[in-house]
């Protein structure tokens, strides 16, 4: 058993680059106040994240609204904007039809820095109306590397937290969306917003928020002209916790006026209460089987998602129940054969291999850029691993005696 107790402990030491970045503890500060916001500096809120949709007129990307990473693959947003033009369908119908932007500043421009990731699935709360439960969970084709640009927020996983608890607090907000001149902002901006009670939104419109307000939201804004706009939909607010951040809203609807940017900014914005979701946002993790591996070859796929994507003539040949996929941008057969795939736990930081690459194969009716990775499971084969080991570490002596 030494020979697998040394591994554990080996593999139990934190080499990952993703254990240096903890999530919602960021490295950077602001920079300067311009008009009615802050100018945000390059990585102050690393976990923002640019939902691009494709055009069907031009197949081009769109800058449509703002999200939220909350781990390596999956990013929150509103419902409302995943929902407008797409079919409720998983992979492959939708894939490529979303792209995040993390990382960036300027919405015109990219840099080396920014690091976009196509969605491959897409999770809208089964009960999302055009005013109610509107959020969503997007999932990524391939995780993300952190970095002091890309870093998670964290998700407070307590469940029974009421809305009154952030009353007087103060949260940010963070986006692209339109300016008090009515143009959209290229350059990401940032706000503080304070948390009111029900009472003084209702106050200021009684028809408007009456149909609008309940347990799973809660309302914002400030008097002085700052407020979200649209374009900013969908992006979080943050509320520190000592030395971290938390996510506790999902930006939603505000109030329309005649104004240019189209939401009055003397106004008040709902935000979705995302602790009201923790447990629709856990089983959307769980589907996908979070955490999924940090390495090389990132996007383990679910039964599902493998099904889909192998070709039908390898499906009886490779995918078996000892077996698994992986999906990536080209992999090297001489490479993928014989790598290693770790599960990383950064709270932990501790590693699990919990598979072995095998071969690869392609499938060109899906995409040219997409391979498909197959991989043995370990945890198929412990009990056979834990035989040769024992048997190694304690040969079995010559008695005068055999096992019944």
């Amino acid at each position: 058993m030494c020979k697998l107790v040394c591994f554990l402990v080996i593999a139990s030491v934190c080499l990952s680059g993703a254990s240096f970045y903890q999530c919602g503890i960021r490295k950077h500060g602001f920079r300067q106040l311009i008009r009615k916001g802050w100018q945000v500096e390059e990585g102050h809120w690393p976990w923002h994240a640019a939902v691009f949709q494709r055009l069907s007129s031009d197949d081009t990307f769109k800058y449509g609204c703002g999200g939220t990473l909350i781990n390596e693959r999956h990013v929150l947003t509103a419902a409302h904007c995943v929902v407008k033009r797409l079919a409720r369908n998983s992979l492959p119908a939708i894939m490529y039809e979303i792209e995040l932007h993390f990382g960036q500043r300027n919405l015109s421009k990219v840099t080396d820095k920014d690091v976009i990731r196509d969605v491959s699935q897409r999770h809208v709360h089964p009960e999302y109306e055009q005013n109610k439960n509107d959020i969503a969970v997007l999932v990524m084709r391939l995780a993300v590397d952190y970095s002091e640009t890309v870093i998670p927020i964290c998700l407070d996983q307590t469940e029974d937290l009421d809305f009154r608890d952030l009353e007087g607090q103060r949260g940010w907000v963070t986006g692209w969306g339109k300016t008090e001149n009515g143009t959209v902002s290229d350059v990401l901006r940032t706000a503080s917003l304070p948390v009111v009670g029900y009472l003084q939104c209702l106050k200021d419109d009684p028809l408007l928020f009456g149909n609008i307000l309940n347990e799973n939201v809660f309302c914002s804004g400030n008097q002085n002209g700052t407020s979200p706009a649209p374009g900013d939909s969908g992006g979080g607010m943050y509320i520190s916790d000592g030395d971290r951040w938390l996510l506790r809203g999902i930006i939603s609807l505000g109030k329309m006026n005649n104004l240019k940017q189209g939401i009055n900014p003397f106004k008040f914005t709902v935000f979705v209460y995302v602790q009201r979701y923790m447990i629709w946002i856990r089983e959307m993790l769980a589907e996908r089987g979070y955490p999924g591996p940090e390495s090389t070859y990132e996007n383990v796929g679910t039964e599902q998602e493998c099904d889909t994507v192998m070709p039908p003539h390898y499906k009886d040949i490779f995918f078996r129940p000892s077996q698994t996929c992986v999906l990536n941008s080209p992999l090297t057969k001489d490479t993928f054969g014989g790598s290693v795939l770790l599960s990383v736990d950064n709270r932990a930081c501790t590693f699990t291999v919990i598979g072995i690459g095998s071969t690869t194969v392609d499938n060109t009716d899906l995409s040219s850029e997409l391979t498909i990775g197959i991989v043995h499971r370990v945890a198929y084969y412990l009990d056979w691993i834990e035989q040769v080991i024992w048997e190694e570490e304690f040969p079995l002596q010559q008695h005068n005696w055999t096992w019944m």
